[in-house]
């Protein structure tokens, strides 16, 4: 196996870090595998704060559910969706932009979300933990405390330090409900195969995209921001 599948089969999400900073050059390693990711028509419509400050780490773990090992984790990197630099740079080329439409907004999420797993990949070859934070739960909230402007929209964060755990494997879907060959085949069969991963997912799943949950409570807040942001009309 190669050595980037080898890291991939092995991934776990790591929230309890050891105090060792994580240094300049493999930070920059982290980021530039963020720089070099794949975008969507090469938009590239990206910005990522690098969150040291631990005042502000602490406020934002506060706001996304006090979570503790946001405040732990040495280095949070908030990944935003950055339409400003985008439309400024077509109004530098003397053309007017276009609005906001949902095809933008998906290609520009698409990239964010790709930019964020190069980077994981990047720290774990580096020999750090990384875990994956909702920052989008609290997306305007955040977007204040990091002073951003309007067009701009922190989606996601990653969490990076050394692992001071090594939890279990999490399950995964079975390869027949993933895989579709030429066509979605038996949509119920797929769906089973899915549900079978476990009942604490099932049950997971419930809290999450049952209604009243996780995605619930937070759509209207984040439409929202969305809104406020310049992002949706």
């Amino acid at each position: 196996m190669s050595f980037c599948l080898d890291l991939i089969a092995k991934h776990r999400s790591i929230r309890k870090f050891k105090s060792e900073l994580v240094n300049d050059d493999d930070l920059n390693s982290i980021l530039e595998a963020a720089r070099r990711h794949p975008s969507p028509r090469n938009l590239q419509p990206l910005t990522i704060t690098v969150v040291k400050d631990e005042e502000l780490k602490g406020r934002i773990a506060t706001l996304l559910g006090d979570q503790q090992h946001i405040r732990e984790a040495p280095i949070l990197l908030v990944f935003s969706l950055d339409l400003m630099k985008a439309l400024r740079a077509v109004e530098l080329s003397g053309k007017e932009p276009t609005r906001i439409s949902h095809a933008i907004l998906l290609a520009g999420t698409l990239s964010t979300g790709i930019a964020l797993a190069w980077s994981l990949l990047a720290a774990e070859s580096l020999g750090y933990g990384a875990c994956g934070i909702a920052v989008y739960r609290r997306s305007c909230e955040v977007a204040d405390l990091l002073k951003l402007p309007k067009y701009v929209l922190p989606l996601a964060g990653l969490l990076v330090g050394r692992p001071d755990e090594s939890p279990e494997l999490r399950p995964r879907q079975p390869l027949q409900a993933l895989l579709a060959n030429d066509g979605y085949g038996d949509a119920e069969g797929r769906a089973e195969l899915y549900a079978s991963i476990s009942s604490d997912f099932r049950e997971k799943l419930a809290d999450i995209i049952g209604k009243g949950g996780f995605y619930d409570e937070i759509a209207w807040s984040f439409t929202q921001c969305l809104r406020r942001q310049g992002l949706l009309e």
